[in-house]
C-alpha cells in the first residue's frame, strides 16, 4: 500500500539524493494542505553560539502536466471539493437618519 497523506498534514522524509557541497534540502516529501498539494522541501540549521538549532521549510504547490495525468497520480482525497465561501452577515445595519424636511411656509419662503 502506498503511503497517503491525509488533508491537512505532511510526510517528511529524509533526502537520499542529497549531493554534498549543494544546498538541497535535508528532508523532502508531501503535504496536503486544504485539499491542495504541495511538495515540503525542509533544511536542518546548525546552532549558532549560544542559539538552538531549528528547521527550515518550504512548501512548493504541486503542478499537473495534464487532467488525466493529475488524476492518476492524486488520489481522491487531493481532489475534495473546496467549500464556497460566504462572508458572515454584518454585525450592524448601516441606518442612515431620515433627513428632515426644511421649514417652509405656504408661499415657499423659509422659516427661521
Amino acid at each position: 500500500m502506498a503511503h497517503e497523506t491525509r488533508n491537512n498534514t505532511a510526510s517528511i522524509f529524509r533526502n537520499e539524493r542529497k549531493r554534498e557541497g549543494k544546498k538541497d534540502p535535508d528532508f523532502t516529501g508531501s503535504a496536503v494542505i486544504n485539499g491542495e498539494a504541495f511538495w515540503v522541501d525542509m533544511w536542518t540549521k546548525e546552532p549558532r553560539e549560544g542559539k538552538k538549532g531549528f528547521f527550515s521549510v518550504s512548501f512548493r504547490l504541486k503542478e499537473a502536466k495534464s487532467e488525466p495525468e493529475a488524476d492518476r497520480r492524486l488520489s481522491g482525497q487531493y481532489k475534495m471539493n473546496k467549500p464556497s465561501y460566504t462572508p458572515p452577515p454584518p454585525l450592524h445595519k448601516s441606518v442612515q437618519p431620515e433627513r428632515q424636511q426644511d421649514p417652509i411656509d405656504k408661499n415657499g419662503n423659509y422659516i427661521y
